[in-house]
């Protein structure tokens, strides 16, 4: 099923099957809401609360869809506490493989669920932003949510 609304960030279209969250596309325009159903209004509920920073967690199950590497690596970006950030040789650190980071920021750019698999929180060694697949100003935009500012 896919549900499309709108948000403080433009639209969000949202893949869910079996009750389980697949993918999150930022849109880069106003939506029509579509596809929304009572199954559906927690997911909604959820991230518009987390963009207007009443929330910080997920509650709903998760499928994202990857290669085993990508996996291992969203394992790990999802252990990165609210309002913290880490850099991607960090996380190529924590899985064990320090010589990987370009490989970490390839499977961190093919995250599938920005936000829940808190890609955003992932930054340069230097301490700069880095890069996000949606756009550097929404990184920024959901740092700040979460206070911080680079």
């Amino acid at each position: 099923m896919t549900i499309t609304f709108g948000s403080p960030l433009k639209g969000i279209r949202l893949e869910v099957e079996d009750g389980k969250l697949l993918s999150l596309t930022f849109l880069k325009k106003s939506v029509t809401e579509t596809g929304i159903t009572e199954a559906s209004i927690p997911f909604k509920e959820e991230f518009l609360a987390y963009l207007e920073g009443k929330r910080r967690r997920f509650t709903f199950k998760t499928d994202p869809r990857g290669t085993a590497f990508q996996r291992e690596v969203w394992r790990e970006l999802s252990r990165i506490p609210y309002g913290e950030t880490v850099s991607y040789g960090e996380i190529a650190r924590r899985i064990g493989r320090p010589k990987s980071s370009r490989a970490v920021g390839n499977a961190v750019g093919a995250n599938p669920l920005p936000i829940v698999i808190p890609c955003h929180r992932v930054i340069k060694s230097d301490g700069s932003i880095g890069g996000f697949s949606s756009g550097l100003h929404l990184k920024r935009k959901l740092l700040s949510i979460e206070g911080i500012v680079l």
